[in-house]
């Protein structure tokens, strides 16, 4: 399975998701992008790599990139961090619909449509790195590891 993982900067949340999805689920393909332009090349953020790092995670080939409408095509879910990241792909989409693909992450995880909060503006790293550890966790076990 192709997954991107979709937040404002693709600093923080959605290169840790990438991460910790990957790790958790070796069997994926998992990226990640942003739906700004500010960061676009930029390394995931310092406060967050220290994070990943803690978790024998590497985090220093990740850079950022801005979402482009073939992402839409290129991968199995595009997976938004919060509501004004999906009302952004909203934006970018072909078409009139939100393709069924395209969704919040904890909707597609199992819990319910919740945000998970950008500690770029909070500043709390740590209770956004467990929100993605429980969302990776559900969506996980919503898409089992196929058998052989």
């Amino acid at each position: 399975m192709r997954i991107l993982f979709v937040c404002v900067g693709s600093t923080c949340r959605s290169p840790a998701a990438a991460h910790l999805a990957k790790a958790l689920r070796p069997d994926w393909t998992t990226d990640h992008a942003g739906t700004a332009v500010r960061h676009v090349g930029a390394p995931v953020d310092p406060r967050m790599a220290t994070r990943l790092k803690a978790r024998d995670l590497d985090p220093a080939p990740s850079r950022a990139r801005q979402f482009r409408s073939n992402d839409f095509d290129r991968y199995d879910l595009v997976l938004a961090l919060e509501a004004r990241n999906l009302r952004d792909l909203d934006g970018l989409r072909p078409g009139l619909m939100r393709p069924p693909h395209v969704r919040l992450l904890s909707a597609a995880a199992g819990l319910g449509e919740r945000d998970i909060a950008d500690p770029y503006d909070t500043g709390d790293y740590t209770t956004a790195l467990a929100a993605i550890d429980a969302a990776v966790a559900g969506l996980s076990a919503r898409y089992p590891v196929p058998e052989a």
